[in-house]
């Protein structure tokens, strides 16, 4: 029989695993340019959160409609207030 992964705090590493996430509220900040795939990232955070069970909102800014303009995707995981992350507010 395999011995069960863990963290060195001794959490399971196994995903399905009750309580072996982090704890706490996150404020992500994703910018590029249109094409790189932010909105492609933030996505697939998002859906990981979600999986986790966690309250996640996220929204997007888009400085120019066409490939190659910037791009901002905010992420909250856990967080109280909207979806925007506020400015200097990113972990």
């Amino acid at each position: 029989m395999a011995a069960k992964a863990t963290t060195k705090s001794g959490k399971s590493k196994d995903p399905k695993a009750k309580g072996s996430g982090e704890s706490g509220s996150f404020d992500l900040l994703i910018v590029g340019v249109g094409g790189q795939g932010t909105i492609l990232a933030s996505n697939i955070i998002g859906e990981a959160c979600i999986l986790e069970g966690r309250n996640v909102r996220s929204a997007e800014t888009h400085g120019m409609a066409q490939r190659g303009g910037s791009v901002e995707t905010h992420i909250r995981i856990d967080g109280r207030y909207g979806p925007l992350v506020p400015t200097g507010g990113a972990d």
